[in-house]
């Protein structure tokens, strides 16, 4: 089989509206020989080989090319389950306090300046503090720098941006 230069074949899908005037079975002949010499090559590899197949046509043809070649083939089935729903983050209606509860002095840029703190847990979602501050939880502590800012999102993710 003669090889085909692909790029001409493919290259009008994105400019053009009307359908490309080349016949199905030349298309499908590059298809296959594109597909086989993939398999080929990688099948020639010491390595194994694993990728994720669809279940139709593509996976018939793929496992019977690799077949074909005189290797293996080891077949497994994955359920993937639908995409989890989780519980928005707690809103407080009265957000006086915003989860702030003291202050103490840091250096930042070898200056001392009073930084807010704030408890991670009574944050509310969709609250904005610019830094200087201080976010504590009980696994971990989060420091917002000078000219940086945080946002608590619905899911209770601390998102630190810089206003730089």
């Amino acid at each position: 089989m003669s090889m085909i230069n692909t790029a001409s074949l493919f290259s009008g899908f994105s400019k053009k509206k009307e359908p490309l005037k080349i016949e199905p079975e030349i298309i499908a002949k590059h298809l296959k020989h594109l597909i086989k010499s993939a398999i080929e090559r990688k099948t020639d590899q010491a390595a194994e080989l694993g990728c994720w197949l669809s279940g139709g046509l593509d996976s018939s043809a793929i496992a019977s090319l690799i077949s074909a070649n005189g290797h293996k083939l080891y077949t497994f089935a994955a359920k993937l389950n639908p995409k989890p729903i989780w519980p928005k983050h707690y809103y407080s209606k009265d957000t006086s306090d915003r989860g702030q509860f003291k202050t103490r002095h840091v250096f930042f840029e070898g200056k001392e300046l009073e930084c807010q703190i704030y408890e991670r847990s009574h944050l509310p979602a969709g609250i904005k503090i610019m830094g200087p501050a201080i976010i504590q939880e009980k696994e971990s502590t989060v420091l917002v720098g000078l000219r940086w800012s945080f946002k608590v999102d619905e899911m209770g993710n601390i998102n630190l941006r810089s206003s730089m």
